[in-house]
């Protein structure tokens, strides 16, 4: 049986200086691949990603502050960077779709997920993989390539790395761990739940999951932000198209 590789992974595997800060280091991870004949990225068309919000966007701002949002990248490949916001629940809607057509077009870039739940608990995870629908899962050795969390006050409460592999499935959407955090967000399938449900999850408190005493919550915001230069990246091409020969004379 032959099997299908997705080109999606061409610039994670070799090219991983391009994938982060110029001034730090990435952090070294193993990445696994389990083979699928029927592996598909999305059936859907990509539009191209739009920056809904960033650092310097008062209006919109994310979900953590500066100085807690400093805690959660410390470490990773997204330390030092601007950051962006390239999906919003509230702006692209709450769907496996909306989800993945944002990021598909940037590869697989590092990723950290911000979410707040009804009950006013925050919560996220971090994955230095990106986001790919590969229908695949992917496992680091590295506790800072792959990590859920939880926010209380001004602390950030990392859990316990008992289970480093991130769930890349099109219809679950998010997955952390085999139980870490876990959210599917397909309508179609009928498996649309705006709630992460967590188990088998060891926080510093004490506590089983990153919303506390909870084992589930209702989600009521999500975001992911990544390093703003990898969606300026994407519009090079077409800021150099419309300074073509042609472009100058025919608009």
């Amino acid at each position: 049986m032959a099997f299908a590789v997705s080109p999606f992974i061409q610039p994670v595997l070799s090219s991983p200086s391009h994938r982060c800060c110029s001034h730090f280091a990435p952090t070294a991870a193993r990445v696994r691949f389990r083979a699928c004949a029927t592996s598909q990225p999305s059936p859907h068309p990509h539009p191209h990603p739009s920056v809904a919000s960033d650092e310097t966007d008062e209006d919109h701002p994310f979900l953590l502050p500066p100085s807690t949002l400093a805690k959660a990248v410390r470490g990773t490949m997204l330390e030092g960077c601007q950051l962006a916001q390239v999906y919003s629940s509230q702006l692209h809607g709450f769907s496996n779709v909306a989800f993945f057509d944002q990021q598909l077009p940037l590869g697989g870039v590092p990723s950290l997920l911000l979410g707040h739940t009804e009950d006013g608990n925050l919560f996220g995870g971090y994955t230095a993989f990106g986001f790919l629908a590969r229908d695949d899962y992917r496992e680091a050795t590295s506790e800072k390539a792959m990590f859920v969390f939880s926010v209380q006050g001004d602390q950030l409460l990392i859990a316990e790395p008992t289970d480093l592999v991130l769930y890349d499935f099109y219809d679950y959407a998010v997955r952390f761990g085999a139980g870490l955090l876990c959210m599917p967000m397909n309508p179609a399938k009928h498996i649309m739940k705006p709630n992460a449900a967590t188990s088998s999850c060891r926080m510093p408190d004490g506590t089983t999951s990153v919303f506390g005493e909870f084992a589930m919550a209702k989600v009521k915001r999500l975001e992911v932000l990544v390093a703003r230069k990898y969606i300026d990246e994407l519009e090079k091409p077409k800021q150099q198209s419309k300074s073509g020969f042609f472009s100058r004379f025919f608009g």
